[in-house]
């Protein structure tokens, strides 16, 4: 999974976002545009974030990194958030997922909401 994580790095918000948002609507079901994906994906993104946010921030792998102030690295962030839902999305849809996250910032996102 680094190689794809790696991968994934070299897209940009925008390419994430549609990404998610093709995942949610694989069919094309009337989102002809490619703004309606990145639309759809944010969306997607904000209500996931919420739901597994406590999962993500309390995994042990996040908590290593959170706990140990070695600085930020994205792609062991990307890395700890992909551990901690692997059990709940596709790999792909794992993987876009994490990278958002990991630039947002692992110690930023742990901290919105709580």
């Amino acid at each position: 999974m680094d190689g794809d994580l790696q991968q994934m790095f070299k897209l940009d918000d925008e390419e994430l976002f549609s990404l998610l948002g093709k995942a949610m609507n694989p069919k094309d079901f009337g989102l002809g545009d490619a703004q309606a994906y990145v639309r759809l994906g944010r969306v997607w993104f904000k209500q996931q974030s919420e739901r597994l946010q406590k999962t993500i921030c309390e995994s042990s792998g996040a908590r290593t990194l959170l706990d140990g102030g070695a600085g930020s690295n994205t792609l062991l962030e990307a890395a700890a958030v992909a551990d901690a839902v692997a059990a709940f999305l596709d790999q792909e849809t794992v993987i876009a997922f994490s990278v958002l996250v990991a630039r947002m910032g692992l110690t930023r996102y742990c901290r919105v909401g709580s």
